[in-house]
């Protein structure tokens, strides 16, 4: 009698990514950390010349540059440049921002998107003065500290005093804090002239090219660019990082803090907990949307497991990632 043989990990993101793209993706990434094994792979095409997008394949990812934003302030907090219980007042003196609220709206209340702030502000702003000026327009749908809301402009914010206040380059800062991640340099703002040839193009639904808007003072929120490699050599800096500031402060970043949704906790920027479209398989995650791509990144620290998806089509692929980390 024999029995059947388990598929090798480069076999299960293959057969993904390939049946990801019969479902309607242009292009897909997928990728699997286990331990220091890494196994990754893409189908599809990354624009009108039909090049297979592959490891180093640059996308869009959304929103799951916040997590990505969360280990600078993890950083900055285990140096003891900052600290959680800072306020924005007190950060970004230069701005003049009210007392109230934001004498009380602390780094990790924007941390754990319970500072009260809106979604975002207008997302046409280029200026920093009319940031700043619309900024202090804004009044808090509830106290800080209340409750979970999701909101673009708490991780935005959240660039700004790392960047005081939009003074120094967020990817120099982005750099700095990646520096010790070995395989992470392709997580970045700005594209190099290499890089720029690697990325891919972003479809609607239709698998129609289309515009993704820049919004060079929400980058921290959800501008970034990555490659599958890079993102996964961040997961398996959780379980692996030898600098000790690092290692802390990666653990801070997951720590969990505070009720989220749906089950759900939050620790800086990372949901703990029930992944979407993953049948109560829970991990440490986070997904991105922009029109044109879609992204989903989450781990297993305890178990040293980590998947990635990454399409640059506007559509979901958070099932595909968590069935990718099951299958890990």
């Amino acid at each position: 009698m024999t029995g059947h043989r388990k598929p090798e990990p480069i076999e299960v993101v293959r057969a993904l990514a390939d049946r990801a793209v019969a479902e309607g993706h242009v292009g897909v990434v997928a990728g699997i950390v286990s331990g220091d094994r890494v196994a990754i792979a893409g189908a599809g095409r990354i624009g009108a010349d039909g090049l297979v997008p592959d490891r180093r394949t640059i996308f869009r990812i959304a929103s799951v540059s916040k997590p990505i934003t969360a280990t600078a302030l993890a950083l900055a907090v285990v140096r003891g440049e900052l600290g959680l219980g800072d306020t924005l007042h007190d950060q970004l003196p230069a701005w003049r921002l009210p007392a109230d609220p934001f004498g009380r709206i602390t780094l990790e209340q924007l941390a754990t998107h319970r500072s009260g702030m809106p979604h975002g502000l207008d997302g046409t702003l280029t200026s920093i003065d009319d940031y700043v000026d619309a900024l202090t327009r804004v009044r808090p749908a509830t106290g800080p500290g209340v409750e979970y809301a999701y909101s673009n402009l708490g991780a935005q914010l959240i660039g700004m005093v790392l960047t005081r206040g939009a003074a120094e380059p967020f990817d120099a800062m982005l750099r700095e804090t990646l520096a010790g991640i070995a395989g992470a340099g392709d997580v970045v703002d700005r594209l190099d002239p290499d890089q720029q040839a690697r990325l891919a193009l972003g479809h609607d639904l239709t698998g129609t090219l289309c515009e993704t808007p820049d919004h060079p003072l929400g980058v921290a929120s959800g501008g970034l660019h990555a490659t599958a490699e890079s993102l996964l050599a961040l997961v398996r800096a959780h379980w692996s990082a030898v600098d000790d500031q690092l290692a802390e402060a990666l653990r801070l970043t997951t720590t969990p803090r505070a009720d989220a949704f749906g089950g759900n906790r939050i620790g800086l920027l990372w949901h703990l907990g029930p992944v979407p479209d993953g049948d109560g398989l829970e991990a440490i995650w986070h997904n991105g949307s922009l029109p044109g791509y879609r992204s989903f990144l989450g781990f297993r620290p305890d178990e040293r497991l980590g998947a990635v998806v990454l399409s640059n089509t506007a559509k979901s692929v958070d099932g595909y990632g968590a069935e990718l980390l099951a299958a890990a």
